[in-house]
């Protein structure tokens, strides 16, 4: 498990325990039109929509790193070393 796994883990287990003890994760904009003067709205489905986005590039990712060494290594058996 690399670095980036291991925060968006840790970020994952953040939430689990905040949501549990009744916090929440807010996106908070300042609006003069407000009574208070700002608005809340709730931050959590985006960003455990962020994390599943990286989780999914990074696993695409992975999968381009193999075909591409994958791709080299058939052209090298072809023409030889670069």
């Amino acid at each position: 498990m690399n670095q980036v796994e291991k925060r968006l883990n840790v970020i994952e287990d953040l939430l689990k325990t905040r949501e549990k003890r009744g916090s929440r994760l807010c996106w908070i904009r300042w609006d003069p039109n407000s009574s208070y003067g700002y608005d809340i709205e709730d931050a959590r489905e985006d960003i455990e929509w962020m994390i599943y986005e990286i989780k999914r590039l990074q696993e695409e990712n992975a999968e381009l790193r193999s075909f591409a060494d994958m791709f080299r290594e058939t052209v090298e058996k072809e023409v030889g070393p670069a």
